[in-house]
């Protein structure tokens, strides 16, 4: 036995030093420059352990500029390209600079290690292979590895502090059982019981095993308070994440965490998908604009920490990440960087990363209050199949709205009639049936699929109505001091609207989001952002309300601000797969070089500070402050390409100690040697690298 326990823990240091050379960074194409430097994940990972360096809050623009700066203009007006990002380049190529693996492939090495440990090793349920945090960034997970003689299905309990805290897994019958285990506890010696299932669902053995973890960063210890808590939850577990709260983490109805990611990710956190995974945005790699920057590259992920597909986004993307329909197009709020921020909305094709349809909201709204850079602050959107629609929250509009997505046509606005008084859309205003507590700067508006009222002509809108006007203020502004979950009933045809139910909490000023478990009978109110901390200094409240009292029956508060907060739900089986990555797995759209009509020679100013460069796939991507880089230049021996950045000027002084990465692909690019120049703070410099591209 003691033979065996060394040969378990070697494997498993021999894991974690495989995952140490993945995140260094190694590449099939050739690299003459040999540097060991670390990855963006890796750098990430080592940043965010350090003592002390704990997170910059990222506010969500209460303010906006009313127009843009002299040295600022529109994207539109720059020449520029764009260009399909893939993995499956027709072109290979060499260069100077570090190469290092995307995530995806990151993630497929582990994976393919773990697959071999259960091909090759000798394990049973008696004496398993235990490996802690596979993958590196989920601490609170493990696998168990071992075999069966026969096929099994494979039940798995954390047991927890009582009975209703027990985390429960089923995987799929197999006779090699790669078992995820979620919800363990941070700091203690986890009890974990995995049960055999034969095909009559009879249990046919059990084993009680034991996993110790590390304790939580000390920035994430004592995160929730249970405040009150009466019955039973509709959710046994609930995530939180952005903002205040860059590492996503679930905790359970005791308000212990069970589940975190280790890595810190952009202000919007975790978008959940239908396929028992969820998409959270790079924080280190962005598009510069007029104000705040926007995530570029996104993460799609399972439970495990294991990345499956990457996604590039354009002009950025910010508050919302839905499927259009289940499994299907994503919807992202995105930027036009046409003189505005945060106004459109992109349908993305999820099998090639192609824009589909771009929805700018001034194609609605022509010039109506767009007198700011911030003019509409997109923070929802919802497909619905039924009428071909989209329902948005346009949030500096006080609105919520519903669009044709064939035409764009505007077919209604839950708002104040009194915000759209005089002018072209007030016909479009609802008119209110009874007494109404109208919505100010809410987010999250969605149709509901639940029928409340069993009458054919109505739907129902749900929101969190923040009730606040920060952004665009309102004389007639109702100066009630909470927020509130707002259910709206809409007849379409008769083009009115009533409000049946309300969830008052706290005032959470913006942020927040709310969740219906309707078949619970439950209301849950994501308040992420309070207008005052409480007297013990916290700054999120969750609220789980009765659906028909609209009575609180459960509440938690979080030290911390959050964007979302949403159910936590694992699917085990899923985690127990080995990962098949798709075909194209580093998809997307990108800016692009194009023909540098103005060409110059190569400056012979070598640029030794203040940029890190790097490469995954065939994308550059260069580290530096915000808005220092205003021109990538790929120089080449037949041709000059270059990539203008300059169009946001130098955006907003609050962003300036920002360190971020830039992204230039190059894909696009016909064979050639190119040298690399950067324009760094209105000068030209050379690199001093270079990059070949061969047939």
């Amino acid at each position: 036995m003691k033979k065996r326990i060394t040969e378990k823990i070697i494997i498993v240091a021999l894991l974690a030093s495989i995952s140490l050379g993945l995140m260094t960074g190694c590449s099939k194409k050739a690299n003459s420059n040999k540097q060991n430097n670390p990855s963006p994940a890796q750098q990430q990972n080592q940043d965010i352990t350090a003592e002390g360096n704990e997170p910059e809050e990222d506010p969500d623009e209460e303010e906006s500029s009313a127009s843009l700066k002299p040295d600022q203009k529109n994207q539109s007006d720059v020449e520029g390209g764009t260009v399909l990002i893939s993995n499956n380049s027709p072109y290979s190529f060499t260069s100077t600079i570090p190469l290092a693996d995307d995530r995806v492939t990151q993630s497929y090495q582990l994976d393919k290690q773990l697959e071999s440990l259960l091909r090759e090793g000798d394990y049973s349920i008696d004496d398993p292979m235990i490996i802690l945090n596979p993958f590196g960034n989920s601490p609170l997970t493990a696998i168990i590895l071992f075999k069966t003689d026969q096929e099994y299905g494979v039940r798995v309990t954390v047991k927890g502090n009582s009975k209703e805290t027990d985390v429960v897994g089923n995987i799929d019958a197999s006779s090699y059982h790669r078992v995820p285990v979620i919800g363990l506890y941070p700091d203690k010696n986890n009890t974990v019981v995995l049960e055999l299932i034969d095909n009559s669902n009879k249990v046919v053995a059990s084993k009680s095993l034991s996993i110790q973890t590390d304790p939580l960063p000390k920035s994430m210890q004592n995160l929730v308070k249970v405040i009150k808590y009466t019955k039973p939850s509709a959710y046994g577990m609930l995530e939180v994440s952005g903002f205040g709260c860059p590492r996503p983490f679930a905790f359970d109805t005791e308000g212990n965490i069970r589940w975190y990611l280790n890595e810190e990710y952009a202000s919007y956190g975790y978008f959940p998908l239908s396929n028992n995974r969820f998409i959270v945005m790079d924080k280190d790699v962005m598009i510069q604009t007029y104000e705040k920057p926007h995530a570029q590259q996104l993460y799609e992920m399972d439970y495990l920490g294991r990345v499956h597909q990457i996604y590039f986004v354009k002009n950025g993307a910010h508050h919302e990440i839905i499927e259009k329909t289940p499994g299907g197009n994503l919807l992202v709020a995105t930027n036009s960087i046409n003189g505005h921020v945060e106004d459109m909305i992109q349908e993305i094709d999820r099998k090639t990363g192609a824009i589909v349809k771009s929805l700018d909201l001034r194609e609605i709204f022509g010039d109506t209050y767009v007198d700011m850079i911030d003019w509409a602050h997109v923070n929802s959107v919802q497909y619905i199949a039924e009428d071909d629609s989209v329902v948005l929250s346009p949030r500096n509009i006080h609105s919520a709205i519903k669009v044709d997505w064939s035409n764009n046509e505007l077919k209604w606005i839950i708002c104040d009639p009194r915000f759209w008084e005089g002018t072209a859309f007030e016909d479009k205003v609802l008119q209110p049936v009874g007494d109404i507590i109208w919505n100010y700067q809410q987010h999250t508006a969605y149709q509901l699929a639940e029928d409340l009222d069993n009458n054919p002509d109505t739907i129902h809108i749900m929101m969190f109505d923040n009730h606040w006007h920060g952004t665009r203020k309102i004389k007639f502004f109702d100066k009630r001091q909470s927020s509130f979950v707002s259910i709206f009933t809409v007849n379409e045809k008769d083009m009115t609207v009533s409000q049946p139910h309300i969830y008052e909490g706290i005032k959470s000023k913006i942020t927040s989001n709310y969740r219906l478990a309707y078949d619970a009978g439950r209301v849950f109110f994501m308040g992420g952002y309070l207008a005052e901390e409480t007297p013990d200094k916290e700054n999120g409240m969750i609220y789980e309300f009765d659906f028909e009292t609209e009575e609180v029956i459960n509440q938690y508060s979080i030290k911390n601000t959050f964007y979302r907060a949403y159910e936590f739900v694992p699917d085990f089986s899923s985690c127990a797969s080995a990962m098949q990555p798709a075909d194209n797995f580093f998809i997307g759209t990108l800016p692009a070089a194009v023909v540098n009509e103005k060409a110059q020679p190569v400056p012979d100013k070598l640029l030794s500070e203040g940029i890190n460069l790097s490469i995954s796939q065939q994308i550059l991507y260069l580290e530096t402050n915000d808005h220092t880089v205003s021109h990538i230049e790929f120089i080449g021996s037949k041709g000059a390409y270059i990539l203008d950045l300059s169009y946001t000027g130098k955006g907003d002084s609050k962003y300036y100690k920002l360190k971020y990465k830039l992204l230039a692909p190059f894909s696009n690019l016909p064979p050639d040697d190119y040298r690399l120049v950067i324009s760094y703070e209105g000068v030209r410099y050379d690199t001093g690298h270079s990059i070949t591209i061969k047939e």
